[in-house]
């Protein structure tokens, strides 16, 4: 199994690649996938809470008994904002 990452051991990064290419490969990719990730979370979380908000619809609150809706995923770019 591999991984994307970046591996950096006796060398450095230079300006040029920190500035303008790893930028665009990450829009280009892995933050373009968290950023769909999120998104299709979230209008989940929208969609269970329009149900339960509707006559007749059920109220499902989070944490009794293990049910009630997903959390959001954490990606990184979640756990990133979330140490503000």
């Amino acid at each position: 199994m591999t991984y994307d990452s970046l591996v950096n051991r006796g060398d450095y990064f230079s300006a040029h690649y920190l500035a303008e290419v790893l930028p665009k490969d990450l829009k280009a990719g892995l933050l373009n996938t968290w950023k769909q990730r999120e998104d299709e979370a979230r209008s989940r979380a929208e969609a269970e809470a329009r149900r339960a908000a509707e006559p007749g619809g059920e109220a499902v609150a989070a944490g009794e008994g293990g049910t009630g809706p997903e959390p959001l995923p954490v990606t990184p770019r979640t756990g990133l904002r979330d140490l503000r």
